[in-house]
């Protein structure tokens, strides 16, 4: 059985069917921009490749045992790796195509909890060992969050590529050009407004936002002044490497994806 279709067959998040009978197939590819960050870490994936959301890893345990094995649905199987916890535990995102997986954990407002990063990296050695290759799958583990991603210990080598650094994206909790500016409701005790675990009263205050920055300001800030530097030469180069396309992410309307890469090129150049 292909590795998607047995992710299928678990697939059983109202959340995932709500999105979906709300955006048709529009909801169906995943976003170019996003498709080129993951690019930029060196993860590849086909817009058209199948995703979930809060995917259970009872789930992934099972959907693995239905690839490994043909569609077996009737073996009775050893639980002493702890595969399967009979709990909700889940990933974030999970995208798949061909022998490929794409795990994502993200985190807005909340911090990162070494308690519950302990609990999924049992959870992924339990699925995948050491060596998922070994399961002629590949795996890739993302971290999103709008700060900077978690400290991680005694993970596989191969959830750690970056000299023992897990992957890592920054999630914008924003719309584009805006800052973020997050309420919340808080209990109080009194009427005058004392916050407090129980009372008959509550209240709206401001949420401080552990914000960074979205990664397309800081680009375009960068940008501007390297612009400014190099002039016609700046422009030049980025249209070579957009018509060129060494890294297949020329989607004809993304011209400054290229960026990046111009900013670092133009000073070994001079």
């Amino acid at each position: 059985m292909r590795l998607v279709d047995a992710l299928k067959k678990f697939n059983r998040k109202e959340r995932y069917w709500l999105i979906r009978s709300v955006l048709g197939d529009a909801g169906k590819p995943l976003g170019r921009h996003f498709i080129v960050r993951l690019h930029k870490l060196g993860i590849t994936v086909p817009r058209n490749a199948w995703w979930a959301m809060d995917y259970h890893f009872d789930w992934l345990a099972g959907a693995l045992h239905l690839c490994q094995s043909g569609g077996n649905s009737d073996a009775v199987l050893s639980n002493e790796q702890g595969a399967v916890k009979g709990n909700q535990e889940d990933v974030d995102l999970i995208i798949a195509f061909d022998n490929t997986l794409v795990l994502i954990e993200a985190k807005g407002d909340s911090h990162w909890d070494a308690e519950q990063l302990e609990s999924k990296r049992r959870r992924l050695v339990a699925c995948f060992g050491d060596q998922p290759e070994r399961l002629g799958i590949h795996v890739f583990f993302v971290f999103m969050s709008t700060g900077a991603p978690p400290v991680v210990k005694g993970w596989p080598a191969w959830a750690l590529p970056n000299q023992g650094q897990p992957y890592w994206l920054e999630m914008p909790m924003a719309e584009k050009d805006q800052e973020p500016a997050f309420y919340r409701v808080v209990r109080c005790s009194d009427a005058e407004g004392t916050v407090s675990e129980v009372g008959k009263y509550w209240k709206i205050v401001p949420q401080p936002a552990r914000w960074s920055g979205t990664e397309g300001e800081s680009m375009n800030d960068d940008a501007a002044s390297v612009r400014e530097t190099y002039g016609p030469l700046f422009t030049d180069i980025l249209k070579l490497l957009h018509e060129s396309d060494p890294a297949r992410i020329n989607y004809g309307d993304n011209q400054d994806e290229y960026e990046p890469e111009v900013r670092t090129i133009l000073p070994r150049l001079h």
